[in-house]
């Protein structure tokens, strides 16, 4: 439904044109290019556009409009989504200027940006246009006019795709006899009517009714405009889903054949259209017992897949990458329960589902530190403009989101500034291009992991994934492991944990309660928490030294290391374990500490307040800069007054940054698992984890109480502003704060919090707490690790640090408590 709603729009730009306007090119030329959009010859189209457009520039600003909407209609057929939507805002602008902002071809142009954007899964943009275009036709033609009927029809879809059944059914029961009676029952009018109308039944899950309305328009499309059009196309690759569900597979794989075909013929590699067609094309072969063949249309729309999304990515904004990554997922979930039905008896699916997980898992904060890498390096005076701006307008959404108010002249509300940050950062990935990183994914491979670790190594990709029957979607989760072995020549292992069902056991409720409440205590649900998360793991790794885990979902919140075994030893005695977003991240170089600097933010003076004094990090200071004076490191310490939010900002690079101050997660205690439903995953709902995440450092409690009038240096640093600071060529972050690891995870980019905005500033690894670890252990282990630094790479020097905090704990305590050693986890890699 998210991919499927057609090319309505070009109905009323003609619709209108001739009832109100003359044509502003030949009307030759326009047959010509409506013939090569009926039959799918969409490059051809563009470049004869184009062409057009090189040959105009002189001529009236409505023929470049006209021609501008129509370059943008062939290039988002051809997957180009960035031309498409530069070409839809210059045609919308051109008009705005010459017409009026309300004119019926300017609406015409946000029907098309209302289909595009619904393909991108920016579905909240989508229902904004079409409700604005539906707008204006009613006011310029009036409630009851043909125009506005056909204008509901893509405002219905949009209501479809957010969820709002109702707003849809009531829209299209209303128009529908406007529609039959102005354009009648053969029509392609007709046909976008029932195409509606069979979503609309399909999204209340009746299926007959759904097969009829599809089948009726399909039969009136292929009449009219063709057998080659995409909503020919669109519609056959609904009956095939319909179909499918209903059990009638050899029906269901003609019809996907026939969607194919159009798609193919018109050479749309890059295309989200073609990739959804090959995965359904997968479910038929599944459905069908053909699992080989599933398995390989399911690997054909993975790389299509990775083509759209580079495509993509080349000028959205963080926003908009991940609600495009969330249609990519929804489709990798078939891919995964498949494989878990299956791979008792064909395990050759394991390698491709790994391969998907690979190029997704994580790859909007990779393009985020590639795009910030390449901004901070090309030396471009108008790229480090950009910067500037977005790090100043992230300032001000902080302090108007997150309670510290700001004195001085108001600027603007959260949402037009939320608007400015997202159109800076999309000219900052037009400008840089910088998605080497993003490439370097989609070449990954199981494979070339295995082949880059030696056999003691094991690798660890954890996947949370909504489960597909192999017809719909389930409400049910499901927890897997993909696990393999350095240098083995066997294909990856699968791993069942679980359901969704274990995030909210009463196990896991304990295990937080307990590390709340009782911290000096055992916590005697350890051996059943280990039963859940790694007993199920535990057969594939045997004879492993080090383990590479890549968490999803509940793991990114769990204390691996202080986990059991089945022998009833830790896994931190056991292995040396390094987390990483990915486990591509295992064929990376671990850094190795040669010569460098240390920059140490320690006991801020935050003035009398709700935040109290913290004398225990400044001796946690002191230690540190002792042991890298004894290294020869350059060492730059701020503490009391100096340790300010400003002075941080203006640090760069350092080779570790070590921040030792109170810190808060405020979403809630502990941290969500956000929603992998395609509907209610939302963008604005992981920015204000970002906002609620902050560092405090001096002067904060005069801002808690009374605001500042200077928001970049108020004393509260908020992850969104920790997204700005310069930490290229950062080896490691330190955050020996409370719960610095807290954050709404989004199931396959982890926690959205601190750590992640320090990751997309540059820093290649993170050491973060998962709960709060009293003063005097956090400096032991603190001191331990960076003792350990200049001897050991960063993950052994952590694990001997563990390791010796946990002998001084059961001394001190009299038995082996996590709480006090295990808080902390470091990731990256």
């Amino acid at each position: 439904m998210k991919l499927l709603i057609s090319v309505l729009s070009l109905t009323f730009v003609f619709f209108l044109r001739s009832s109100s306007a003359q044509s502003p090119v030949t009307p030759a030329f326009e047959h010509t290019l409506d013939s090569l959009f009926y039959s799918g010859e969409y490059a051809s189209g563009e470049e004869m556009i184009r062409s057009a457009i090189s040959r105009n520039q002189s001529t009236s600003d409505t023929t470049l409009a006209w021609l501008s909407q129509k370059l943008g209609a062939f290039t988002q057929e051809l997957g180009k989504y960035a031309d498409a939507e530069d070409a839809y805002l210059r045609s919308e602008k051109i008009y705005s200027a010459s017409l009026s902002a309300d004119h019926p071809y300017v609406a015409s142009v946000l029907s098309r940006l209302s289909v595009l954007y619904s393909e991108q899964g920016r579905f909240a943009d989508a229902l904004s246009s079409a409700r604005e275009q539906f707008l204006i036709y009613t006011k310029f033609f009036g409630k009851d006019h043909p125009a506005t009927a056909l204008a509901s029809i893509v405002l219905a879809l949009q209501y479809l795709n957010t969820n709002q059944t109702d707003s849809s059914e009531r829209l299209l029961a209303e128009y529908r006899p406007i529609i039959v009676k102005n354009f009648g029952a053969v029509s392609k009018e007709a046909s976008r009517l029932h195409e509606a109308e069979g979503r609309m039944a399909f999204a209340k899950k009746d299926y007959r009714k759904a097969e009829a309305s599809f089948i009726i328009a399909r039969q009136t499309a292929q009449n009219t405009p063709g057998d080659k059009h995409p909503l020919t196309a669109r519609i056959a690759l609904a009956l095939a889903r319909t179909r499918l569900i209903l059990g009638n597979t050899d029906s269901a794989m003609s019809n996907i054949t026939d969607a194919l075909g159009v798609a193919f013929r018109a050479a749309r590699p890059s295309h989200p259209f073609t990739a959804e067609c090959l995965m359904t094309k997968g479910c038929i072969e599944e459905a069908s017992g053909n699992i080989p063949a599933a398995f390989g249309s399911y690997q054909q729309a993975l790389a299509v897949y990775k083509e759209a999304t580079r495509e993509n990515f080349r000028y959205t904004s963080e926003r908009e990458r991940l609600a495009f990554i969330r249609i990519v997922n929804e489709q990798l979930s078939r891919v995964a329960s498949t494989t878990l039905r299956t791979s008792a008896f064909y395990p050759g699916g394991i390698g491709i589902y790994y391969d998907g997980l690979l190029f997704q898992k994580g790859i909007v904060l990779s393009s985020l530190q590639s795009m910030r890498r390449r901004a901070v390096e090309s030396g471009d005076s108008s790229v480090h403009a950009l910067l500037d701006k977005l790090a100043a307008i992230r300032t001000r959404i902080s302090r108007l989101s997150s309670g510290t108010a700001f004195t001085g002249k108001p600027f603007l509300d959260k949402d037009s500034l939320g608007m400015i940050a997202n159109d800076l950062e999309r000219d900052l990935a037009r400008k840089v291009q910088a998605f080497e990183k993003l490439q370097a994914l989609g070449m990954h491979s199981w494979k070339h992991i295995q082949g880059s670790q030696t056999r003691d190594n094991f690798c660890i990709e954890i996947s949370r994934f909504p489960y597909y029957d192999g017809e719909r979607r389930t409400d049910t989760t499901y927890y897997a492991a993909l696990i393999l072995q350095g240098s083995d020549t066997s294909a990856p292992h699968l791993a069942v944990i679980g359901t969704d069902a274990i995030e909210d056991s009463s196990v896991i409720r304990q295990y937080f309660r307990s590390l709340e409440k009782h911290p000096r205590k055992k916590n005697t649900n350890a051996a059943l928490i280990s039963k859940l998360l790694w007993s199920p793991l535990e057969p594939f790794v045997a004879g492993a030294k080090k383990i590479f885990i890549a968490p999803d979902g509940i793991y990114d919140q769990i204390a691996i290391p202080a986990l059991f075994d089945n022998s009833g030893k830790r896994l931190l005695e056991q292995f040396q374990i390094a987390t990483v977003a990915t486990t591509a991240d295992a064929a990376e170089l671990e850094p190795q500490f040669d010569s460098a600097s240390i920059d140490i933010f320690a006991n801020p003076d935050f003035s009398a307040g709700e935040l109290e004094p913290l004398p225990g990090t400044m001796r946690e200071a002191e230690s540190i800069s002792q042991i890298f004076d004894g290294y020869k490191w350059k060492v730059h310490s701020f503490t009391l007054g100096d340790a300010t939010e400003k002075n941080l900002k203006l640090r760069h690079h350092p080779s570790i940054l070590h921040i030792a101050t109170h810190g808060r997660f405020s979403s809630n205690s502990e941290s969500v698992i956000a929603s992998d439903s395609l509907e209610s995953s939302n963008p604005f709902t992981l920015e204000n984890s970002l906002i609620g995440s902050a560092l405090y450092f001096t002067g904060a409690n005069i801002t808690l109480a009374k605001g500042s009038s200077d928001p970049a240096n108020d004393g509260v640093l908020t992850a969104l502003e920790a997204m700005d600071l310069d930490l290229q060529g950062t080896d490691l972050v330190t955050l020996s704060a409370c719960e610095s690891g807290k954050g709404i995870i989004q199931p396959g980019e982890g926690a959205f919090g601190l750590a992640r905005a320090l990751r997309t500033a540059g820093a290649q690894n993170i050491l973060m707490s998962l709960w709060q670890v009293p003063d005097k252990e956090t400096k032991e282990l603190m001191t331990a690790f960076y003792s350990h630094l200049k001897g050991d790479r960063l993950g052994e020097a952590f694990r001997n640090a563990q390791l010796e905090e946990r002998e001084i704990i059961r001394k001190r305590y009299g038995d082996d408590i996590p709480y006090f050693w295990a808080g902390f986890v470091l990731i990256g890699q």
